[in-house]
């Protein structure tokens, strides 16, 4: 924790604000920072954090802080991020599944996530959140929860929520055999696709963030 025992810090490095967070409560974080921004007029003037360190808080907790900044107090979360190169041969996982040579390609062989990989569908009320990619060979059902920091990709149809770049991260992707999600969010970026037409489509379906909103291609 910090010298003076605060529970969230403020600081600002090369014109980049960057909020630090020492609490596994994301509540008292909330209450913290809305007083710290009630009482400091300086303050005021940021309309944008570029970095969010919270290493006791879950990727849920965190986007959950993001959505009390931009809803509370008009504040966007854009990170900006410091490109290393990786001298490491990734560690690569063998699917025997038919996926498609896109998400492969894309995705899957990214130097920067790990894959989680769940080998069944996920039914309501199921919640999975994790610091990578996430593949799930079957279907996501409507009131299932998917939060990603990297890529989602779903070998099936995905109905329930999808959140993945959930750290900021605008190249993440949605990807699925159709999307027909209650919501899908990638990065700050908020959409709701349009509902199950019950027809069987060829390929696979495609979101991510083109220009300033989520778009979904087909890719056969």
């Amino acid at each position: 924790m910090s010298a003076d025992n605060e529970i969230v810090e403020l600081k600002s490095h090369n014109s980049n604000f960057i909020l630090n967070i020492f609490t596994d409560d994301y509540k008292k974080a909330i209450d913290n920072i809305k007083q710290k921004f009630e009482r400091g007029s300086l303050l005021k003037d940021i309309s944008v954090i570029n970095s969010i360190n919270a290493k006791d808080l879950n990727i849920i907790d965190i986007q959950r802080i993001k959505d009390f900044l931009k809803t509370e107090l008009n504040i966007d979360y854009k990170e900006k991020k410091i490109i290393k190169k990786n001298t490491k041969e990734p560690k690569k996982e063998i699917l025997k599944e038919n996926i498609p040579k896109v998400v492969k390609a894309d995705i899957l062989e990214d130097d920067n996530y790990k894959t989680k990989i769940i080998k069944s569908p996920l039914r309501s009320g199921a919640s999975v959140s994790y610091d990578g990619n996430i593949l799930v060979i079957g279907d996501v059902n409507a009131g299932a929860e998917l939060i990603a920091s990297g890529s989602i990709i779903v070998l099936g149809v995905l109905r329930g929520f999808a959140n993945a770049g959930a750290k900021g991260d605008k190249k993440a992707m949605v990807i699925a055999n159709k999307i027909v999600a209650t919501q899908l969010r990638i990065a700050e970026f908020i959409a709701i696709p349009p509902k199950d037409d019950k027809k069987s489509y060829s390929g696979v379906q495609m979101a991510l963030i083109k220009e300033k909103g989520i778009e979904i291609q087909q890719v056969n």
